[in-house]
């Protein structure tokens, strides 16, 4: 059924996005851990 398979494909698209939004989270956090270190490195 065609509603199915557009439910199929919103799902998909949401799930890539979670992912990539986790991937760009993970980004900025070891970002802020290298701005850290060279802030305190003396």
């Amino acid at each position: 059924r065609p509603l199915d398979a557009l439910n199929a494909t919103v799902e998909n698209e949401l799930g890539m996005n979670i992912i990539t939004f986790k991937t760009g989270l993970k980004t900025i956090e070891s970002n802020f851990k290298l701005a850290e270190n060279w802030i305190l490195s003396p």
